[in-house]
């Protein structure tokens, strides 16, 4: 397993590992990332795709 930097959605990069995994944050610096995991599931239709994000802030 080895991350990719998303920050410039690098889509060669991705697809020419062929990743089967992907987890992304809702709110990645630099990229839209139900955007990413449209392109994602578009080349690599087996790649599964985790959007999580976390707030900032005192838990409620």
């Amino acid at each position: 397993m080895r991350p990719v930097q998303w920050g410039r959605w690098e889509r060669p990069e991705a697809v020419e590992q062929m990743i089967d995994v992907a987890a992304l944050d809702l709110h990645m610096p630099g990229a839209d990332s139900v955007k990413v995991a449209t392109c994602l599931r578009a080349e690599l239709p087996g790649c599964k795709v985790l959007i999580v994000t976390v707030t900032g802030g005192p838990a409620t």
